[in-house]
């Protein structure tokens, strides 16, 4: 194995501040579905898409933190 160093993954304000947004959005666009609301349409197809992102965009930014923690 070599001993050459990894780069180093940055900080990314702007992944916080969307994780922000879909912390909000996320389950207010899942639960946004027409049998929730009886006569209405949905407001957003697909809402579980929004819930996807966001647990994905979690993990991205738990796993980053990890891997600065432990030094990997």
């Amino acid at each position: 194995m070599s001993d050459s160093p990894r780069p180093k993954i940055r900080h990314m304000p702007g992944l916080d501040g969307a994780r922000g947004l879909w912390v909000i959005l996320g389950p207010l666009l899942y639960h946004a579905r027409p049998e929730n609301v009886p006569g209405g349409p949905s407001i957003v197809p697909g809402g579980i898409l929004s819930l996807d992102l966001f647990f994905v965009l979690s993990s991205f930014l738990i796993v980053t933190i990890a891997l600065k923690e432990w030094d990997l």
